[in-house]
């Protein structure tokens, strides 16, 4: 029979792939953020964009919800951001059904 190997995991490759996990949620949080600065911006100028923003307005919230929960492991205020992002996709649903 063939030998098993016993490959031991290394504790340092566990930490450095949650670190890069946590650095790509971050960025994620980072550009969703900037978009939704710029379209809202925009949507007061343009009423047509207002459905795009309140879109990159609830994926930024999700995104902010799930680094608030693996990241910074507070689950009490992860709540607020799915609150938030749940309104924010159910206001741009109402816009979408309106046209």
């Amino acid at each position: 029979m063939a030998k098993k190997k016993n490959k031991k995991i290394n504790k340092n490759d566990l930490i450095m792939k949650e670190f890069y996990v946590n650095q790509v949620g971050l960025l994620a949080q980072s550009i969703f953020v900037l978009f939704t600065l710029v379209f809202g911006i925009a949507a007061i100028f343009k009423t047509e964009l207002k459905v795009i923003f309140e879109l990159l307005l609830g994926i930024s919230l999700a995104v902010m919800a799930y680094n608030n929960l693996k990241i910074y492991k507070r689950a009490m205020f992860t709540i607020p951001y799915v609150l938030g992002a749940v309104l924010a996709f159910w206001a741009a649903l109402e816009i979408l059904l309106a046209m």
